[in-house]
């Protein structure tokens, strides 16, 4: 039984989205330090880079450390992320 039209489209489209997002898993593996894993990485459909952190609490906010950061490009946001490590010392 063959798939209508419209169905066959999206799958492409979301095979072309998952290539996408694979691809960009290995740029930011490369640019993003592992030790930074304490940070959830991703690209918006605005093509922005973002990261959160998996934990934030109370000391985190009054050290004036950010739970999210985003940037143009992943190398500007790994400069952020390490910024942000840095400000939030080793407790974080």
């Amino acid at each position: 039984m063959r798939e209508p039209p419209a169905a066959t489209d999206r799958h492409h489209l979301l095979s072309a989205r998952l290539n996408e997002l694979n691809q960009l898993d290995e740029t930011l593996v490369e640019i993003i330090p592992p030790a930074l894993s304490g940070w959830c990485v991703f690209r918006s459909d605005a093509g922005r880079y973002w990261a959160t952190r998996k934990s934030f609490g109370d000391a985190d906010e009054a050290a004036g450390v950010w739970r999210t950061v985003d940037a143009d490009d992943p190398e500007a946001l790994a400069r952020l992320i390490a910024e942000q490590e840095h400000r939030a010392g080793p407790a974080s």
